[in-house]
């Protein structure tokens, strides 16, 4: 009957619970496949009570709607060879202000749904150091930079952490240059100006050190600002591989917060390998051994 009809057959998808999308994908699938299901179903009297009423497809074909644009986002999200935290702020800005805009028009369910996500999403980034990071994160992706998050206190925490990896720096080198003078024999003991205005000319010399730091990440800063942004499919750790010499201190920032991930896929992709390695007939393996094969099993 479905080849007289031309009606073309697929196999339904089940949803599967930790992976993103699969429900989305399993109800469109049900929807491409609503005419097969009923033609299938309706052979046999036993299952003729399974057929899905025109309710049950308007109730189907709403979720659809609702959830299928976020299956493209977490697919994104789940990506291991990108860049992904940066992105969460402003993709948190689309998907408030255009998936989960509620239309006059909408069913009251797709409302409902909205209105629950939306809820969901904004409990999740409530904590304010977890806000303050994902500012962090897309300032210092020259996709985004200020475009959907920047105030005067972001700033100042930006400059703070440049001035201190400044200072860290600083403490390395002299530490180096400590430890090369105390190698080197003692000056002969001779009257000089050093033991007279040395005090003075420390703290002067501090005190502008300090003025200078401060000056140098704001330029860093400013002249990050400047730029323009890069289009949203370009790879911002390109970007700073190649710019970095100009912003050195912004840069080091960047590696920073550019490689946080923005879900826990690939830790969970790992653990499935790892499960996958270590099997019933592979549970004497030493963890070192373990380790080895997760590592060369996911990098060859």
């Amino acid at each position: 009957m479905l080849e007289k009809n031309n009606i073309s057959c697929k196999k339904l998808i089940a949803d599967v619970s930790t992976r993103w999308g699969s429900t989305a994908i399993m109800i469109n699938r049900i929807l491409e496949q609503k005419e097969v299901i009923r033609i299938v179903l309706g052979q046999d009297r036993t299952t003729s009570h399974l057929l899905p009423s025109w309710q049950d497809l308007d109730v189907l074909q709403c979720v659809a709607t609702v959830i299928t644009p976020f299956q493209t986002l977490t697919d994104l999200l789940s990506g291991e060879k990108r860049v992904t935290c940066s992105a969460i702020k402003p993709l948190l800005q689309v998907i408030y202000t255009t998936m989960l805009n509620i239309k006059e028009d909408e069913p009251t369910l797709a409302k409902e749904m909205k209105m629950r996500i939306k809820e969901d999403l904004e409990s999740r980034y409530s904590n304010t150091e977890i806000s303050s990071l994902l500012d962090k994160c897309a300032f210092v992706d020259p996709r985004f930079k200020h475009s959907y998050s920047i105030d005067d206190e972001l700033v100042a925490e930006i400059l703070s952490e440049m001035n201190e990896l400044t200072i860290v720096s600083d403490d390395i080198q002299s530490n180096e240059e400590s430890e090369n003078l105390a190698l080197e024999p003692p000056p002969p003991k001779k009257g000089n100006f050093s033991s007279i205005f040395g005090p003075v000319l420390v703290t002067n010399n501090s005190d502008a050190s300090q003025q200078s730091q401060d000056d140098n990440a704001e330029r860093q800063v400013e002249l990050y600002l400047q730029y323009p942004s890069l289009h949203t499919d370009m790879d911002p750790l390109i970007w700073w591989k190649q710019e970095s010499s100009k912003s050195p201190l912004l840069s080091v920032l960047a590696r920073k917060y550019l490689s946080i991930c923005a879900s826990s896929v690939a830790s969970e992709r790992m653990f499935s390998k790892a499960g996958i390695i270590v099997s019933d007939r592979r549970c004497c393996l030493k963890p070192d051994k373990i380790e080895q094969l997760v590592f060369l099993s996911k990098n060859l």
